[in-house]
């Protein structure tokens, strides 16, 4: 389940927009009972994320990335390996295999520099779509920006891809033409109010026992 913005304008645009926040990690329960770890991307995660892409199915790498590329570019990972609230955030769901972590899913956002807007992006790793993760990250996303002043949220999303549609209706965005023809859906939705309770100073924290 993926979406893609337009990130490659968003991320010419922008600059830093203040000191980051520190964004502190958090588990959530998915709907077959597995657990993952939330928490915002470091410069260290840089490899842990490249090998994610690169495993990714060729469907899913295009949803995301509407192109067939292998895998990152080092200036555009360098861009995914941090967490800045206020500027270029970076979301990742982490889970223990054999003793090592590895990163099974990644949503972004990136602040317009002139607005209080951003454009936002999620991807899924193949073994874990279907399991509610998408819209448990993308509530959390949310919060994240609400907290960092952001207002509105907008993406893009392939007109085919049905579930992702379904999601960003259940969560409340507008689906939209597209000015570039009927293959992608515009979504947005202003995010001052949420259905769902945004807790702790970054909108971070969820209430002992609330799996979101």
């Amino acid at each position: 389940m993926d979406l893609l913005p337009g990130f490659t304008l968003a991320l010419q645009r922008l600059s830093r927009l203040g000191t980051p926040d520190a964004v502190s990690g958090d588990r959530i329960r998915l709907n077959d009972g597995a657990s993952v770890a939330l928490r915002g991307a470091l410069p260290d995660d840089a490899e842990a994320i490249q090998d994610m892409v690169r495993h990714l199915s060729d469907h899913s790498r295009y949803q995301r990335f509407f192109n067939p590329l292998r895998e990152l570019e080092p200036s555009l990972l360098a861009r995914f390996a941090r967490s800045d609230p206020r500027g270029h955030m970076t979301l990742l769901a982490a889970t223990n295999e054999d003793g090592a972590e590895r990163i099974v899913a990644m949503a972004q956002y990136v602040a317009d520099a002139d607005s209080d807007t951003a454009d936002f992006a999620i991807v899924v790793s193949d073994d874990w779509q279907g399991r509610g993760l998408a819209r448990r990250m993308l509530r959390r996303l949310i919060c994240v920006a609400r907290a960092a002043g952001l207002q509105r949220l907008r993406g893009e999303v392939l007109s085919t891809n049905r579930p992702m549609r379904h999601l960003m209706r259940a969560l409340g965005f507008d689906l939209l033409r597209h000015e570039d023809g009927p293959g992608l859906v515009r979504v947005e939705r202003q995010i001052a109010v949420t259905e769902w309770r945004c807790s702790g100073s970054t909108g971070w924290r969820q209430p002992a026992g609330n799996t979101m």
